[in-house]
C-alpha cells in the first residue's frame, strides 16, 4: 500500500506517468479478466475473450509501457548531463 500512497504524494521523486501506468496497466488486464469470468457464471459456461479485447488491451499496455520507457531514457539522459 506504501507504493500506491507513495505514486501520489508530491514529496517523493515518483512521476505521474509512473502513477499512469500502474493504475492502467492494472484496469486494462484486470477488467475483462473479471467480465469474462461474470459472463462465464451468468451463462454457466466457458466463453473465449473476443480477439478484439485482447488485442486493445494489448495496445494500450504497450502504449503505456512505451511512454515508461522513453520518459526512462529521457530522465537518465537529464541525469547525466547534470552530472558532467
Amino acid at each position: 500500500m506504501g507504493f500506491f500512497k507513495d505514486l501520489i504524494d508530491r514529496k517523493t521523486t515518483l512521476s505521474s506517468v509512473r502513477f499512469c501506468m500502474v493504475f492502467s496497466f492494472l484496469f486494462v488486464t484486470v477488467t475483462p479478466f473479471i467480465v469474462w469470468s461474470f459472463i462465464c457464471i451468468w451463462n454457466r459456461s466457458l466463453f473465449d475473450i473476443p480477439a478484439g479485447v485482447i488485442t486493445f488491451s494489448s495496445l494500450v499496455l504497450g502504449i503505456i509501457t512505451t511512454g515508461k520507457a522513453t520518459e526512462k531514457i529521457a530522465d537518465n539522459k537529464k541525469e547525466e548531463s547534470n552530472g558532467k
